[in-house]
């Protein structure tokens, strides 16, 4: 599993995500990225790339021209929920390694009322409805790892976002 990008090599190298802070201009970006992005816009650049085996959507999102959020999108993994909610815990277990148990961590499944963990046998079923949530939070981001979804449609994403920015959705 490479996770390079994913997560910074220490938690105090002033890089907020692959490289890149909070504030950084979208040309700062690009230019941290070395890639051609796959699509941008006005608040935004968006690029692929193959991370931990899986298929990701890289985004980044700018506000008022600044750098305020980015994340990955994980598409296309073949094996339905339960290879879904094995990367899942893998992702989660090195994340923690870097930040610790996260303060938010939440895991429900709605055939079973609670953790896939008490399903019978040990594993939901791939048609249940699966929310997970993992969250820590840094002197400057907050670190959202989300998986929800049933049967073969699952969303899977890691999002980091800035601390002002949290602060502003939050507090307005």
């Amino acid at each position: 599993m490479n996770l390079e990008y994913a997560i910074p090599r220490s938690p105090d190298t002033g890089d907020d995500f692959r490289g890149a802070s909070w504030g950084m201009t979208k040309e700062e970006v690009k230019f941290s990225e070395g890639l051609f992005p796959l699509s941008e816009g006005e608040g935004y650049i968006a690029y692929r790339e193959r991370l931990m085996g899986l298929d990701a959507f890289v985004g980044y999102h700018f506000l008022n021209g600044a750098l305020v959020e980015a994340g990955y999108a994980f598409r296309g993994f073949p094996g339905g929920g339960q290879a879904y909610v094995r990367e899942y815990a893998k992702l989660k277990g090195i994340l923690a390694g870097s930040y610790g148990e996260p303060p938010v961590d939440e895991d429900t499944c709605a055939e079973c009322g609670g953790s896939c963990a008490r399903c019978h046998a040990g594993e939901c079923g791939d048609a249940c409805s699966l929310v997970y949530l993992s969250e820590w939070t840094t002197p400057r981001s907050v670190i959202r790892l989300v998986l929800m979804g049933e049967g073969r449609g699952f969303d899977f994403g890691l999002l980091h976002r800035s601390i002002e920015h949290e602060l502003l959705i939050v507090g307005g």
